[in-house]
């Protein structure tokens, strides 16, 4: 996180734009979404790699889409179009079929090479 804060100052600053002058309001929606989205959001992501497959913590970061839909129809009142609704539709129904079809995870202590036990 630090290394991008510092990458993207250096462009900002590089690239002529200002680090000042946005307001309040707009200052605490960026540190909103710097706390809630990035450092609470992905680290969330991030933790859970500690107790499931990899595999399946990238499957369900698929969802962020449907679930800020859902938040921005209830904060902003921003209604989805009928194509992101049956999009957001699709993206849950295979989320569901992932988590019902996959193989059992392996015992602790043991790794697998990916291949399913009978």
């Amino acid at each position: 996180y630090t290394a991008s804060f510092l990458v993207l100052s250096l462009v900002n600053l590089g690239g002529g734009y200002g680090m000042s002058g946005y307001g309040l309001v707009n200052l605490l929606v960026a540190l909103g979404q710097a706390v809630l989205c990035t450092l609470l959001g992905h680290s969330v992501y991030s933790w859970g790699l500690r107790y499931c497959r990899a595999s399946l913590v990238s499957t369900v970061k698929l969802s962020e889409p449907v679930f800020s839909t859902l938040f921005a129809l209830a904060l902003f009142q921003e209604v989805p179009t009928w194509s992101q609704v049956l999009g957001g539709a699709v993206i849950l129904a295979g989320l569901l079929y992932y988590l019902h079809a996959r193989p059992p995870a392996a015992p602790a202590g043991r790794t697998g090479g990916g291949a399913r036990e009978t």
